[in-house]
C-alpha cells in the first residue's frame, strides 16, 4: 500500500510540474510578442491572447517587466481604466524597482490633466529608471509646464550622452525652438548640429534646421521644395532651378540633395547628377539612401566612368538592394 502511495504522489508531482513547466513554456514563447508591444507601445487588440496572460505564470518578463504591468497597459488602451490600474498595482508589487507600472500611471495622469499626480508617478518611475527614454520624455514635460527649461536642458545633457535615443532628441530640440534664447545659443546650436549628422527623422532633421538657420529662411526652404515637387511635371526645368535654390539656402539637408539628384536623373542630366554627389562627400553627408545611390551609379556608367560605378555598385550588393540588373551587365 505503500508503494501504490508513493508512487500515486510521485505521480501527481510529476503532473504538477509538467502543468507548471508547460506554463513556463507557453509564457516564454509568448514574451517577444509582449515585449514588442512594450517597446512600440502598440498593445494590440487581442482580447483573448491578454485575458490568457492574465491568469499566467510565471510573474515577470525575460526583462523583468511584471506581466500584471504589461496588462494593466493593455487594459488602458482598451479604456478599461478600473481594470488597468489593478494590474498595475499587481505588477508593482511583483517588481518595485523598475518603474514601469509607474511611468504608465504617469501617463494616465498625463492624459486625463491630472499634472500633480502625473509629477509624482513620472518622478518615482525615474528615480527608479533614470536612463528610460520614455521617463526623460514625461519629466521633460513637466519641466516644460513648470517653465523650467534650463533642468530640462540639464537633465537632456545627462540623459544624451548615455541614450541615443531619437524620442529624446526629438523633445529637447522641440523645447528648444519653442523657448529660443532661454539656454545658453552655442551649445544649442552644436546639439541640434550633432543631431542633424546623426538622425535621419525628418522631424529631427526639421527642428534642429529651425535652430541652425531660423524660421524665415526654413519656410523659404519648405515653399521651395514644395512648388519644385507640384510643378515639376510640368515644368521640370523650372522646379529643377527651385531645389537648387532650396540646397543653396539650407546647405546641408541630405533629403533636399537626394531629391534634386532624383530631379536631374529623370532629365538625364547625368553630369549634373554626379556633380550634386561630390557636393554631398565634399559636405560629409553621405547617408544618402540606396535608391539615390543606384542612381548615382547608373549615372556614372553612362558617363563611362566605369570604375566609379562599379565601385559604388558594390554598396547596393552589400546592403543587399534589389538594383537594376543592367548594372551588373556593365560592372561584370
Amino acid at each position: 500500500m505503500k508503494k501504490i502511495s508513493l508512487f500515486s504522489t510521485l505521480l501527481v508531482l510529476s503532473i504538477c510540474a509538467l502543468i507548471s513547466n508547460y506554463q513556463v513554456f507557453y509564457m516564454n514563447i509568448n514574451q517577444q510578442r509582449l515585449l514588442d508591444a512594450v517597446v512600440y507601445s502598440t498593445y494590440e487588440p487581442d482580447l483573448e491572447y491578454y485575458q490568457k496572460l492574465e491568469s499566467g505564470y510565471p510573474t515577470l518578463t525575460a526583462t523583468a517587466i511584471p506581466f500584471k504591468s504589461v496588462l494593466g497597459a493593455y487594459w488602458i488602451n482598451q479604456d478599461s481604466i478600473a481594470k488597468a490600474i489593478r494590474f498595475l498595482r499587481e505588477g508593482e508589487r511583483h517588481n518595485p524597482f523598475l518603474g514601469f507600472s509607474d511611468m504608465v500611471f504617469a501617463n494616465i495622469w498625463d492624459t486625463s490633466g491630472n499634472m500633480d499626480s502625473m509629477s509624482h508617478y513620472a518622478r518615482r518611475a525615474s528615480s527608479k529608471l533614470p536612463n528610460a527614454p520614455s521617463n526623460y520624455i514625461l519629466l521633460s514635460k513637466i519641466y516644460i509646464n513648470e517653465n523650467k527649461i534650463d533642468s530640462l536642458d540639464m537633465l537632456f545633457t545627462k540623459i544624451s550622452s548615455r541614450v541615443r535615443d531619437p524620442e529624446v532628441w526629438k523633445i529637447y530640440l522641440s523645447a528648444m525652438v519653442a523657448n529660443k534664447g532661454e539656454i545658453d545659443s552655442i551649445k544649442v546650436l552644436n546639439y541640434a548640429k550633432e543631431a542633424k549628422l546623426e538622425f535621419v527623422e525628418v522631424e529631427i532633421q526639421l527642428l534642429a534646421n529651425y535652430i541652425i538657420y531660423g524660421e524665415e529662411i526654413v519656410k523659404n526652404n519648405i515653399k521651395l521644395k514644395e512648388n519644385a515637387l507640384k510643378n515639376y511635371k510640368e515644368d521640370p526645368v523650372s522646379s529643377i532651378e527651385m531645389m537648387k535654390e532650396a540646397v543653396e539656402i539650407i546647405t546641408d539637408n541630405v533629403q533636399d540633395y537626394q531629391t534634386l539628384i532624383e530631379m536631374l536623373f529623370f532629365q538625364q542630366s547625368y553630369s549634373d547628377v554626379i556633380e550634386n554627389y561630390k557636393t554631398l562627400q565634399t559636405l560629409g553627408l553621405n547617408t544618402v539612401t540606396y535608391k539615390t545611390v543606384e542612381l548615382i551609379v547608373i549615372s556614372y556608367l553612362n558617363l563611362n566612368d566605369i570604375q566609379n560605378g562599379c565601385y559604388l555598385a558594390q554598396v547596393l550588393k552589400d546592403g543587399k538592394y534589389k538594383y537594376s540588373p543592367s548594372i551588373d551587365l556593365v560592372c561584370k
